[in-house]
């Protein structure tokens, strides 16, 4: 499956899961059935940000069969999360 991490904005087609929050992205994460997983960091006030499933990911070895990508339009927390995903997907 694919995986679309975004409080907001929509996927660009229908092959995609739309998810809403981390811990919802954590438990099909946790399925080991995610194959691409696109994230957005700003989830919306008082929500975990992107960046945390990235740490997340990264802390516990648990990511998706293919490299990760980001799609947020907050570029400090997108090169973090790029700079984390290049450093510890395997």
């Amino acid at each position: 499956m694919n995986v679309f991490l975004d409080d907001v904005r929509s996927p660009t087609d229908n092959s995609w899961l739309l998810v809403k929050t981390v811990e919802d992205a954590k438990s099909l994460l946790l399925t080991g059935q995610v194959d691409m997983l696109s994230l957005d960091n700003d989830l919306g006030t008082g929500q975990p940000e992107g960046y945390t499933l990235v740490l997340w990911m990264a802390e516990n070895n648990i990511w998706p069969k293919n490299k990760p990508t980001v799609h947020s339009m907050n570029v400090a927390r997108s090169q973090f999360m790029r700079d984390m995903i290049d450093r510890y997907f395997i």
